[in-house]
């Protein structure tokens, strides 16, 4: 017997519905959970508050919180400081090492922080904004801290002194965790913390959600699919998904985002995420029988579960065939289907 004459396909909209409320309801319960994880795991193993709050402490020492909205004088003072007095041995060691040379703490300042040349010549002795000073023999100073050129002012000019400045500013902080080894066991504690608890979130959301609730209702719906009445069948027999199919759904449906988080940055797990989610929008609402991705490569389908007569198996068919209802159900219900179906196929044929 034909099990596609006794299904009816979940409308598109139904699945979308369903899918993005399960979505949301994951990313709540992933933030909940992750704060919850901060609090029971972070707090009493690592000391993630006093961890946290010392290293602000520590970061305001060095005044590597000043924001966006400063003047670019106060991010020269706060490089200087750092550069040229809180660490100058360190910074020296490991520049000098990089790149085989033998620069003073002060040459490595003109040339990363103010961008002048290593090897200054009468054409390129300068930048615009700073230049290197000169001895009465045309000799540069490049040991000697470079000079800033005078008689410019305006809000560009603001603008472009501010960004100089902050393109080595902000990575003072990652400096910092190699030179200070408290403030890096303290960063540790705090990162620590953040993976921890953000496994924890996405892991039990995403399981809870997607896999266990699944795998424990008789249509292998998610939350929102059985409030919309929507279960998972085999798209060849018509029976029931098996387990392993609701479990191979939910490593299709997260597998790519999932990955993008060991392979790139928060910003591009977004966009990879968002592309995702759209593809499947797209499929769910433009194919025939509103299948996603998971569908196409399981071979499955998305059914209405108060509209079809769902089976796990066979043997379970058969036991139903057996009583009494189903033969009100074959005299009516699936007969007219049956007709429906076909004007359906030959009007397909005209």
């Amino acid at each position: 017997m034909n099990k596609s004459l006794r299904l009816e396909y979940a409308i598109s909209y139904k699945r979308l519905l369903a899918f993005l409320f399960d979505l949301l309801s994951a990313t709540i319960l992933t933030v909940a959970l992750f704060f919850l994880g901060l609090l029971c795991i972070g707090e009493p193993a690592f000391k993630y508050s006093s961890s946290k709050k010392e290293m602000k402490a520590i970061e305001n020492s060095y005044s590597l919180n000043l924001g966006n909205g400063k003047s670019y004088t106060e991010y020269e003072a706060a490089l200087q400081h750092f550069y040229l007095e809180s660490f100058p041995e360190e910074i020296k060691r490991d520049v000098n090492k990089n790149y085989g040379t033998d620069y003073s703490i002060v040459h490595i300042y003109n040339v990363v922080v103010l961008q002048l040349p290593d090897k200054p010549t009468v054409d390129n002795y300068q930048t615009g904004y700073y230049q290197y000073k000169m001895n009465d023999d045309g000799v540069f100073l490049v040991d000697e801290l470079a000079l800033r050129i005078e008689g410019k002012s305006g809000k560009q000019y603001e603008k472009n002194m501010r960004d100089l400045f902050m393109n080595t500013y902000t990575n003072l902080k990652p400096m910092l965790s190699d030179y200070d080894q408290h403030y890096k066991k303290l960063s540790n504690n705090v990162d620590y913390s953040y993976v921890i608890s953000r496994m924890i979130g996405v892991s039990i959301s995403v399981l809870g959600i997607f896999v266990i609730y699944p795998l424990i209702n008789k249509y292998g719906s998610t939350p929102f699919e059985r409030v919309y009445k929507i279960a998972h069948v085999n798209s060849k027999s018509g029976y029931l998904a098996p387990k392993y199919k609701l479990i191979l759904r939910a490593i299709i449906l997260f597998a790519l985002p999932i990955f993008g988080l060991w392979i790139f940055n928060q910003y591009s797990i977004i966009l990879i995420t968002v592309f995702w989610l759209f593809i499947n929008v797209l499929l769910t609402m433009f194919t025939s029988r509103n299948r996603d991705v998971p569908d196409f490569i399981l071979r499955m389908d998305s059914v209405n579960i108060e509209n079809s007569l769902l089976f796990k198996n066979r043997h379970e068919e058969i036991e139903y065939e057996s009583q009494d209802d189903f033969k009100e159900i074959t005299d009516v219900d699936y007969v007219n289907k049956l007709e429906e179906t076909k004007a359906i196929d030959d009007k397909k044929q005209e």
